[in-house]
């Protein structure tokens, strides 16, 4: 589970409290990875994890987020992911009157045309890079990173995916889920997307991922997802989810939202994108908001 706490001094007896509540009913409650990014615990009862709780510690509204000048735009980067399938589905997200980035998957048979027009229209390019997921959970790509792999072959299987998405300036992950929750390989690819200058955009597709702090730790320019677009794909619930993108950036100085090239996530980006523009919030490369992230 994922929490924000707007103002840091509220943590310490918030998770205080919190100690007293589980130990008055026997349950266990410890703080994980006191080196993280987040403030991250995990609950248990008799041994068996019950939740685990992500805490992040956002800055006042009123403040302006870590490297934006005092007075500054609020800044919004919407990043279009899965790309690679269908070249349709790029020329829509090639014609939307507005700035994002796109996340292309590799080792598909339009992966590199999708890239290189992509990056001939001046739009920037990341890799999609498949993760392993927890099992059952989500459809196993062909070629993805698998928790237990050495760095040698995390860099070749990195260096294998980038020869197929030309011009990526970064990397977003692809699903996931146990795979970004392991330290030791995060730390790999890290070290990796380091050595060959790109930036990273955890897409948090879960509660436990350490891939954020990994970055951060190796010096690779990064940033993590705040928003998901269409997780429903009615385009009200878009609209929906746009307009808290808006007001993320508002707040916190700047927001990543992550979207997919669906007919109506397409629409709605199409259609709300110039008006947000309009209101002074700055549309932006993923690339800006990982390198001023802190």
């Amino acid at each position: 589970m994922l929490v924000s706490l707007p103002n840091a001094a509220q943590l310490s007896p918030l998770e205080s409290s919190w100690s007293k509540a589980a130990g008055i009913r026997g349950i266990n409650f410890e703080r994980r990875d006191p080196g993280s990014a987040s403030a991250a615990y995990a609950i248990s009862y008799q041994g068996r994890t019950l939740l685990a709780l992500d805490v992040f510690l956002l800055a006042p509204p009123a403040a302006a987020a870590p490297g934006l000048p005092a007075g500054g735009s609020p800044e919004l980067a919407i990043i279009v992911d899965d790309l690679g399938y269908d070249p349709s589905a790029a020329r829509a997200v090639f014609a939307i009157p507005a700035r994002v980035s796109v996340a292309v998957l590799p080792n598909l048979p339009e992966s590199s045309a999708i890239a290189e027009e992509a990056h001939r229209r001046g739009i920037e390019v990341l890799l999609h890079l498949p993760m392993e997921s927890v099992a059952g959970e989500d459809k196993a790509e062909k070629i993805e990173l698998h928790v237990g792999e050495p760095a040698a072959e995390v860099a070749r299987v990195v260096d294998q995916m980038l020869a197929t998405v030309p011009y990526a300036a970064g990397v977003n992950n692809h699903q996931g889920s146990r795979a970004t929750a392991d330290p030791a390989l995060m730390a790999s690819l890290a070290s990796a997307l380091r050595s060959r200058g790109l930036f990273f955009i955890d897409s948090r597709t879960s509660p436990g991922s350490r891939a954020f702090d990994a970055a951060l730790r190796a010096g690779v320019p990064a940033a993590a997802r705040n928003i998901f677009l269409d997780d429903d794909e009615l385009a009200s619930a878009i609209r929906r989810q746009l307009e808290r993108a808006e007001r993320v950036a508002r707040e916190q100085g700047m927001c990543v939202a992550i979207g997919h090239p669906h007919g109506a996530t397409l629409d709605v980006l199409s259609e709300m994108l110039p008006e947000v523009e309009a209101r002074g919030v700055r549309l932006v490369s993923a690339s800006e908001v990982a390198r001023r992230s802190p």
